[in-house]
């Protein structure tokens, strides 16, 4: 449709490709081969409009797709309503359920177990790691962190999490 790629994200054999914000492939790398190929039209303006919040994230586990969608910006400027982790059935590709606004502007997230650690911050707001129930998007905790969380991997159960201006490493207690 003429969309520009705007990223990669790998997982394992799976390639995410995202296509203008709003179009992401799901493709298997191995056999080069397309598996989806989904709009996210929907889902790229909050529940009750306003800006437009590209595609950040992906990973799917058990045949559902979690996508992180969010824009840098003062929560004020949207009235709160942005920075969001959705569910999609890979099956019936619909909407599973979608998070709390203010919980992923990180560059990534991490899915581990029934677990999604994901990361909020800006500029003059509270700068936060939250631990979402991956069966229903609803916030379990969160952790304070310094500064804005940008990216955020797991080795074993300790997340390792670069913020804006520093490394913070924090153990995920089951």
């Amino acid at each position: 449709r003429g969309a520009e790629l705007q990223s990669a994200i790998w997982q394992g054999s799976t390639v995410f490709l995202v296509y203008g914000g709003r179009y992401l492939m799901g493709a298997d790398a191995r056999r080069v081969a397309l598996r989806y190929a989904l709009d996210f039209r929907r889902f790229i303006r909050p529940p009750r409009g306003g800006w437009l919040e590209p595609i950040t994230w992906a990973r799917e586990v058990d045949g559902v797709l979690y996508v992180s969608n969010s824009h840098l910006t003062y929560a004020t400027a949207t009235r709160g309503q942005n920075a969001y982790v959705s569910a999609i059935s890979l099956g019936t590709k619909k909407l599973l359920w979608r998070s709390p606004a203010l919980v992923a502007n990180a560059r990534t997230f991490v899915v581990t177990g029934d677990l999604i650690v994901a990361g909020y911050g800006f500029t003059a707001e509270p700068d936060f790691l939250y631990l979402l129930d991956r069966r229903t998007g609803k916030v379990l905790d969160r952790l304070p962190v310094p500064s804005a969380p940008e990216i955020i991997k797991l080795r074993g159960n300790t997340l390792h999490v670069r913020t804006y201006d520093r490394q913070v490493v924090a153990r995920i207690v089951r």
